[in-house]
């Protein structure tokens, strides 16, 4: 027998509001923490187009792209989002 809780809603559609919750506020945060490798990808992008001396090197460049794929595949991780390893990002 599936137990009712005082919001109409069975003890799972409970725990999945609560994942669904706990998902959208980690994804909100990892989104805030990927803007400014966003806007340093941007900027070494420009400068290359320009032909001017970028801001950051190659390998520095290298990293913050797999810094924003680490970030991206973060809800993909096993037992997202009860566990979650961030990336550590090296630049």
């Amino acid at each position: 027998m599936r137990k009712i809780t005082c919001t109409g809603k069975t003890s799972d559609e409970v725990e999945a509001d609560r994942i669904a919750i706990v998902s959208a506020e980690l994804k909100a945060k990892r989104n805030a923490l990927m803007q400014p490798v966003i806007n340093r990808i941007d900027r070494y992008r420009n400068q290359s187009a320009l032909g001017v001396t970028t801001t950051d090197s190659a390998d520095t460049y290298k990293a913050l792209l797999q810094a924003l794929e680490d970030y991206r595949s973060m809800p993909e991780q096993a037992g997202f989002p009860e566990v979650v390893t961030w990336p550590e990002i090296r630049y």
